[in-house]
């Protein structure tokens, strides 16, 4: 290779064509990752492209270029040994190329020495930046040191706070729930020690009981001796008495059968008239479906306008959908655009400016400027046709939208007249078929008036007849008085609820059993009494008073049918406060006629109004592209700085939860601990339980001592009355009997023997009902037992509740820190991907390659 002689001159003119200081400095002013110099040609072929003047004219090139070119430094080639072919015939060839020879020594070398100067000088100022470089990392490196160091620090306080909340949340339950334990703990000491005293008192008063009831059998024991010869004067009475008796015990006989008939009379009334009142009970609830069935129809309606506003307010959130799919789709179309654009006026630039040389750089500018007016102009064209293409697409899909919407609301208009038409006239036959219904129910209560006021007709016979009747037994007294209370509830409960109606009839019909085993009791307390009657004038007065009793029963069986009678008026009164409301509900039906037509019309009104709004707003929206997206290219630019700092963030997130998991488990030890106190108080709780239930049971033989007490004394009570009347007969008669004394003795005797024998018996009868009285007590006993253990088992219940809320806290906590540490490691599996796709690089960012470096390389 030979070099010309121009190149030759323009390098002995390198003092004045050296490029200044900086103009080989790789570094350029925005960070470069990567390899900043790359290999020329050159190095990879062993021929050289062009020489020191070229190089020199590149250089210079560079300073006045734009960035847009990467900058090379290429380095001068090693000459090429030339091959020298000596010829045996002649000396002038070699004298002829032994003189260019010397020329290109001299000029490679010189060449070489001018290169390494360059070199040097620029390795020195990129040294120089790389150690200032190097100082400024050291400053951020302390800098962020320090801010980890205080992140960390706030981050301890911060869960510091959050536990010691927790701690005291914990604590403060667990004292709430300690005092609650201590609060029933001590009102069971209270009940025990109040139990203990009334214990006291009972066995107190049974000392003194049985006390007397020793003094009282010393007394009957005196008396006995006393009266025994008063009997053997009454026997001869007793006689007397006892063949009254049995001329009063057929004539009883007599008016008991009539009773029976009487009875049987108004058994068929009572259940007569229990079946017209169930008939009435039937129609009511026949009334009541009817009324829950138009409820029904008009919630149905209800529903149905809510199904089509629904459907309206789908509509348009899909008609809003689909114009902003289609605004986003212009702007992604737009943006693509643009892109593309850039991209071919960025290549043909590069191209350009690879090819054009030093002495073409005016004129490439010139051009260059040329291709950004013609670019601008064309996004301009393109831009100004995007817009009225958004323009007419916008239009189309509004007009579309707007025949749609009519079309629906067409649609719906006719729909709702329809069924509003269909409900009317379903409306309107439910009427009639009430108001016929209601006609046929008050003839149906006119007749029903009219049975009522023949049965009271027939009621005031029965009671001219049965003011004959004196003897009816005091049981069917007491079962009156019974019903009659029971009636009354009833009504009560007729005019509050009347939905127990039914149970009301059923109620009747086991009455009506229980009247029927009343009267058989009653059948037998009279056959009891015959033989009573025999014993002692006392019954006998008070059977009398017993049959004045039964009037008075009697009298109330006639008020109970005229309460009867009024209740029917009730029920009356309130089919037609009925019917009253079924008039109020179909003017409501016509109301909301009107206002679901009022709502249709505002309904058409408002979507025209937000057509034209999302008209304005797809016209604000396309201004509005241009400018995101140019703010869009800057937060690309802030997210990648962003990505570094959250990689340092997750590593301390990590940190963070390893001290979380290890405060959990020391709060899962602490609810541990929880659970072993809160089983000791399940424990102690039965066995206070075991010591009230010994304490009740204590109580029951108490109170079974005192009523075989009372019994007692009541006992003792009817005998001293019966001694001070036997007394008082035996004063009057003493003079008339002790002439018969002698010889009634005997028949005194056998007398004697016959009432031991009843006395036996009515003991054995005594022994019989105290126990049955003692059966029937402690049933209530275990009733007042179950109530309460029924109570603490609430507590209980109570208490495991709130365990189970606290466990439901813990477990909510514990999936939170779960997601927590999912969270965490996706983050770190992301940072990881993010720094992996950043491009790593063997050098240094401001590290420049050289000749020399690439030969090492």
């Amino acid at each position: 290779m030979s070099f010309s002689k121009a190149k030759i001159q323009r390098f002995n003119e390198l003092a004045s064509d050296v490029p200044p200081p900086g103009a080989y400095d790789p570094k350029l002013d925005n960070k470069v990752k990567g390899i900043v110099i790359e290999k020329s040609e050159r190095f990879h072929d062993n021929r050289s492209v062009g020489s020191a003047d070229c190089n020199l004219s590149t250089l210079c090139s560079r300073s006045h270029s734009s960035h847009n070119a990467v900058p090379t430094f290429r380095t001068p080639q090693l000459p090429r040994k030339a091959n020298r072919e000596q010829s045996r015939s002649t000396t002038k060839v070699k004298r002829s190329l032994i003189s260019p020879n010397k020329q290109k020594l001299k000029y490679k070398s010189e060449h070489e020495y001018a290169d390494l100067q360059i070199e040097c000088f620029n390795k020195d100022n990129t040294i120089q930046e790389l150690e200032k470089h190097i100082e400024d990392m050291k400053d951020e490196v302390q800098r962020l040191e320090e801010q980890h160091q205080k992140d960390m620090e706030t981050m301890a306080k911060l869960q510091q706070e959050v536990l010691n909340e927790h701690d005291e949340k914990h604590q403060v339950e667990v004292e709430r729930l300690r005092g609650q334990l201590l609060e029933a703990s001590e009102e069971r000491e209270r009940e025990i020690e109040a139990r203990k005293t009334m214990e006291g008192d009972l066995r107190n008063r049974l000392t003194d009981c049985l006390k007397r009831v020793t003094t009282l059998e010393d007394e009957l024991a005196n008396k006995k001796s006393t009266y025994v010869e008063k009997i053997a004067s009454l026997e001869a009475r007793i006689e007397e008495l006892t063949i009254d008796l049995e001329i009063k015990t057929g004539g009883l006989k007599n008016e008991i059968g009539l009773l029976e008939e009487e009875k049987l009379k108004l058994n068929s009334c009572v259940n007569e008239l229990s079946d017209e009142r169930d008939k009435l009970l039937e129609k009511l609830e026949t009334r009541q479906t009817i009324i829950l069935e138009l409820q029904a129809q008009l919630s149905t309606l209800q529903c149905e306008l809510d199904e089509l506003r629904a459907k309206y307010e789908n509509l348009t959130e899909v008609l809003t959908c689909s114009h902003q799919a289609e605004i986003n789709r212009l702007k992604d179309h737009y943006e693509e655009k643009l892109t593309l654009l850039k991209d071919k006026e960025i290549t043909e630039l590069k191209e350009a400016m690879a090819k054009k040389l030093e002495e073409e750089t005016i004129r490439i500018k010139k051009h260059a400027d040329k291709m950004v007016e013609n670019a601008e102009a064309v996004t301009r064209e393109t831009l100004a046709a995007c817009r009225n293409e958004c323009e007419e697409r916008v239009k189309r899909v509004i007009a579309e939208s707007d025949a749609k919407v009519n079309a629906m609301i067409k649609d719906a208009k006719a729909t709702v007249e329809d069924e509003m038409r269909l409900t009317a006239e379903r409306y309107k036959a439910c009427l009639a078929r009430v108001e016929l219904e209601r006609a046929a129910l008050d003839e149906k209560l006119a007749q029903k008036d009219a049975e009522i006021t023949r049965l009271s007709m027939t009621l005031e016979e029965l009671r001219s007849s049965a003011e004959t009747q004196e003897s009816f037994g005091q049981s069917l007294q007491m079962e009156l008085d019974r019903a009659e209370t029971e009636l009354a509830e009833k009504k009560e409960e007729l005019r509050a609820l009347k939905d127990q109606i039914r149970a009301e009839a059923a109620e009747m019909v086991a009455r009506k059993k229980r009247f029927e085993v009343i009267m058989a009791e009653n059948q037998a307390s009279v056959a009891a009494l015959s033989t009573r009657l025999a014993q002692s004038t006392a019954e006998v007065e008070r059977l009398q008073y017993e049959l004045q009793r039964g009037e008075s029963s009697i009298n109330e069986h006639r008020d109970l049918l005229n309460i009867m009678r009024s209740n029917s008026q009730m029920v009356h009164e309130q089919v037609h406060a009925i019917m009253e409301q079924l008039d109020v509900k179909k003017g409501l039906v016509d109301q909301l006629e009107a206002e679901s037509l009022n709502e249709v019309q505002s309904m058409k009104s408002l979507f025209e109004a937000k057509i034209d709004d999302l008209r304005r707003v797809a016209d604000k929206e396309i201004a509005k592209l241009k400018a995101d997206c140019d703010a869009k290219t800057a937060q690309n630019a802030e997210i990648t700085n962003q990505l570094h700092e959250m990689a340092k963030h997750v590593n301390n997130t990590h940190s963070m939860m390893l001290i979380l998991e290890e405060r959990n488990d020391a709060q899962v030890n602490q609810i541990s601990q929880l659970e072993l106190v809160n089983s000791e108080l399940q424990e102690r709780l039965n066995e206070q339980e075991a010591t009230m239930e010994e304490v009740e049971s204590l109580k029951d033989k108490c109170r079974k001592h005192e009523i075989a007490l009372k019994e007692a004394t009541c006992k003792l009570k009817e005998l001293s009355d019966t001694v001070t009347y036997l007394e008082n007969e035996q004063v009057i008669q003493n003079s008339g009997l002790l002439e018969n004394e002698k010889s009634r003795r005997e028949a005194a005797e056998s007398e004697i023997k016959r009432l031991t024998e009843s006395n036996e018996r009515l003991m054995k009868e005594y022994e019989e009902i105290s126990e049955k009285y003692a059966e029937i007590i402690g049933h209530q006993n275990l009733r007042q037992k179950i109530k309460h253990v029924t109570q603490l088992k609430d507590k209980i219940n109570q208490l495991e509740q709130d365990l189970e809320a606290k466990m439901k806290i813990i477990t909510q906590q514990q999936r939170i820190i779960e997601k927590y540490k999912t969270e965490e490691k996706r983050l770190q599996v992301k940072g990881k991907e993010n720094l992996q796709g950043i491009p790593k690089t063997s050098t240094t960012p401001h590290k420049s390659l050289t000749p020399l470096r690439n030969r090492n390389d």
